[in-house]
């Protein structure tokens, strides 16, 4: 009866004492019995699964090898100078300062 190896078919009980009086809908203990069915489902798919790591194979380019490994340098045939700095020509807006604890926008 298994259409999809995602799901999972359960029986339904056939106790009357899991039913209402006149039999369509599960009263409390029907329910807890099929909660407890679920749970028990649930947990055989944790059960003794045993998880294969997915392993990625290490691969460098070869630009990346044959470059010397510098941070922050720059190699020049006299040795080694520092790298200029760089900065924003943006113009930064001063941040909106808080007139009380329930901070009025104007």
């Amino acid at each position: 009866m298994r259409r999809y190896n995602y799901t999972e078919v359960t029986d339904m009980s056939a106790n009357r004492d899991h039913y209402t009086r006149h039999g369509l809908h599960m009263n409390g203990k029907g329910k807890d019995w099929l909660a407890r069915r679920t749970v028990d489902t649930i947990n055989k798919l944790f059960v003794n699964q045993e998880l294969a790591p997915i392993t990625l194979e290490w691969e460098e380019s070869s630009e990346k090898r044959d470059q010397p490994k510098t941070i922050g340098h720059k190699e020049s045939n006299s040795g080694i100078e520092q790298q200029e700095v760089r900065t924003s020509s943006r113009i930064q807006k001063q941040p909106r300062k808080m007139d009380t604890f329930l901070w009025s926008t104007r």
